[in-house]
């Protein structure tokens, strides 16, 4: 019976021994997606328009419009010769760069503006291969300014009594220092806002020109509380408005507007701007 047992014991331990060793057969890795490729840019044909007016009385401004060009890398405006790029200022409008130009009081003369709209070429793969470009000119004409009348000396004295002179001229307003720093352009009006009030108050040309030589805009009616706090009611009675306060970056106020429009508002900052 034991040497039974023995064999038993031995003939299992010869097959185990011989039995093929466990293993768990390895998974398929599933392919990992390439990326999508990146969407090819839709190209923007280029095109340029320059709007805006072409005759400027004395003293007033330049304001030009670019807003209907089409383009997908930038505009660009150029004021040919004898004139310097450096005496305009281009001004964004909303998310666009760059469209509109604004000249604060030049003297007169003939300006000749050129605006330039640049789209790009793409391949296949939407790579940049080339920049194409659309050219707009406008020519705007300043006119000079007039000289005041020299007032003409005295005549033979008539018989009788002496005929009062010619009424002086007005005394010119005092020249104001050129002024660096923040503006803060309040325009005040009366509680009844009419139409011509109300597109002053909206104007974009106010908002963009004022934007450009880092100068607020602010707008009051005549009976609000910010009156009274900002102590403006000093400065004006209720007869004044509409009017324009200006006040430099301390809160001085520099410079009073009576019922002004928007060329108003333009040269009254260009005035305090340039010093004049």
């Amino acid at each position: 019976m034991k040497r039974h047992v023995l064999s038993l014991f031995f003939l299992l331990l010869c097959t185990v021994s011989h039995a093929e060793p466990y293993y768990q057969v390895p998974q398929p890795v599933p392919p990992v997606p390439a990326p999508a490729p990146p969407p090819i840019p839709v190209p923007v044909q280029p095109r340029a328009f320059i709007d805006g007016a072409t005759l400027i009385p004395s003293r007033g401004s330049i304001v030009l419009d670019g807003r209907r060009s089409t383009f997908d890398r930038g505009l660009q405006w150029k004021l040919l010769p004898p004139h310097n790029d450096d005496i305009f200022l281009p001004a964004d409008y909303e998310d666009r760069k760059k469209v509109l130009l604004f000249m604060i009081q030049p003297p007169g003369g003939t300006y000749k503006f050129v605006l330039i709209a640049k789209s790009a070429v793409y391949d296949a793969k939407g790579n940049v291969v080339d920049i194409i470009a659309d050219v707009d000119v406008k020519e705007v004409v300043v006119e000079p300014a007039i000289p005041a009348p020299t007032p003409p000396g005295p005549g033979p004295t008539p018989p009788g009594p002496t005929p009062p002179g010619p009424t002086p001229d007005p005394t010119p307003p005092a020249p104001i220092p050129p002024i660096a720093g923040a503006l803060y352009v309040s325009y005040i009006h009366g509680t009844d806002l009419n139409a011509n009030t109300a597109a002053l108050v909206r104007s974009p040309t106010i908002k963009g020109a004022l934007a450009a030589v880092n100068a607020n805009w602010r707008v009051y009616q005549s009976d609000q509380d910010e009156i009274t706090k900002l102590h403006f009611d000093k400065y004006f009675q209720a007869a004044d408005v509409p009017c324009l306060l200006i006040q430099d970056s301390t809160g001085k106020i520099v410079i009073k507007v009576p019922s002004p429009d928007e060329a108003g508002v333009l040269a009254a900052v260009g005035r305090i701007r340039g010093g004049k």
